[in-house]
This record gives structure tokens, C-alpha cells and sequence, in this order.
């Protein structure tokens, strides 16, 4: 728990603001911060740098300056920040936005079936642009799987993955999980038809004991080990029915 190091990423000026959206973590200790600010210039390790609204900060394993990108995402009303995952050469993420995206590579616009999601592909090792792809709906979550990366989020309407067109139950939004080659490729593609209040199928509170894997938000942590929610006790009473031995996390 000791405090290896510390730094700090300046603003050009006291009324300018930086926020950290991300860090990701390499096996050689790299880390990486998905970074947005309205400064003219930011300063950190004593290297100053720019970024045009978002950008990516490198640091190496003993806090020091190792590269910087900078990029324009238009987020706009519904766009968010939501993944940036390490690969072997790459550093990935992915996000969704109501407008242009460019890290380097020119404007991405948005795409058609409401295309927010985003997926930005920059040089693990320099922060150079390698490549940019829109995904239909929204990216709220991404994982790599070897050398693919699975995308999930919502989606209203049909949405097209490659070969696959996915049609939303009852025109409202539902959950759709992807696969992607690094070359921005649609392998495959599925609907879990989640998000439509109205396809939902009400199964009871008992319903729980019989999943194959119970996923739990958990927003924070104490020194004690005690998650830190809103005090209602929803997820520990549900986790009290999940029968010993079955995947949580």
C-alpha cells in the first residue's frame, strides 16, 4: 500500500481544468490516462503538451514523461467516455459520441444507424493514430479476447455488424455484444434484447440462485473490504441467494 510516486498534470492557467477519465496499466508498468481539458497546454513531468478537448498521457513505471496524444471526440448530449484497454502493440478506446472523432487519422463522423460508438486505435509505444471505426449504438463496455476486442452497448432500431443485423425488440433500445478483428472487422454479433422495459420478462427474485455468472456493480471500495453503495442493501440480500460456487465478480 506504500506510495511509489506521485505527480501532477498542470494547466496552463489556474481557471483551466484537466479531468482523468481512464487509466489503464501495461505488464511493464506503462500507464496510460485517458485525459480531457479546455487548456491551452498542460504540463506534467516538466514536458508540456496539448490536447484538443481529449488526449492520451503515457507515464512510465516510475513516473516519468513518456509520450502524449492529443484528439478531438464531440461527444455532445449522450456521448461518453467509457473504455481504454492495453494490447500487445496498441492502445485502444472506445467510447461513443454525436459527432466527428479524430485522433490523427481526420474526422470519423458519426455513422448511420444512430453510429455513436466509437473505436480508437493508437501506437502502444509512440501514441500515433493507426486507425478509427464507428460501431452502431452506443460502446458502454470493451475486452480483448486474444487479438479481438468484444464490444457491448445499446443499440435502437437495427444495427449491422459485419454480416449480421441485429433488429431491437419493439423499436426500443437493447443490448448488443460484438466481435472485432484489431483491423476493425465485424466477426459476429448478438442481441440480448435487455434494454426494452417492455420485452422484459419478470422472473422473480429467486430467479438469481439459478445463474451461471452474477456480475455486481461496485463503484467503490473501504480499506475494509466493504463495497461502498447507496445503503440499501439490494446487492447484498440478491447475493445472499447465490448458491455457493457460482461465478461472481
Amino acid at each position: 500500500g506504500a506510495v511509489e510516486w506521485s505527480r501532477v498534470i498542470t494547466p496552463s492557467r489556474s481557471s483551466e481544468h484537466v479531468t482523468i477519465h481512464d487509466l489503464a496499466v501495461a505488464s511493464d508498468g506503462t500507464v496510460f490516462a485517458w485525459i480531457s481539458s479546455n487548456a491551452s497546454s498542460l504540463t506534467f513531468d516538466g514536458h508540456s503538451f496539448t490536447v484538443d478537448g481529449d488526449g492520451v498521457l503515457a507515464v512510465s513505471a516510475t513516473g516519468g514523461f513518456v509520450w502524449s496524444a492529443a484528439g478531438t471526440v464531440r461527444y455532445g448530449y449522450g456521448g461518453g467516455r467509457s473504455e481504454m484497454l492495453v494490447g500487445p502493440t496498441s492502445l485502444i478506446l472506445a467510447g461513443y459520441s454525436n459527432g466527428d472523432i479524430d485522433f490523427g487519422g481526420g474526422p470519423v463522423p458519426e455513422g448511420p444507424e444512430e453510429g455513436r460508438g466509437f473505436v480508437v486505435q493508437l501506437s502502444r509505444a509512440t501514441g500515433a493514430y493507426q486507425r478509427a471505426w464507428r460501431v452502431p449504438g452506443t460502446v458502454t463496455a470493451a475486452v480483448h479476447d486474444g487479438a479481438d476486442l468484444v464490444l457491448g452497448g445499446a443499440f435502437r432500431g437495427t444495427a449491422t455488424h459485419g454480416g449480421t443485423t441485429l433488429t431491437s425488440v419493439g423499436g426500443d433500445y437493447d443490448v448488443y455484444v460484438a466481435r472485432y478483428r484489431a483491423v476493425g472487422t465485424a466477426v459476429s454479433a448478438f442481441s440480448l434484447g435487455l434494454a426494452a422495459p417492455d420485452a422484459l420478462e419478470r422472473l422473480g427474485v429467486e430467479a438469481i440462485a439459478g445463474a451461471d455468472a452474477v456480475l455486481v456493480p461496485g463503484l467503490a471500495v473501504s480499506p475494509t473490504g466493504m463495497r461502498m453503495g447507496r445503503g440499501g442493501g439490494s446487492y447484498d440480500r440478491a447475493l445472499a441467494r447465490v448458491p455457493v460456487g457460482t461465478f461472481t465478480c
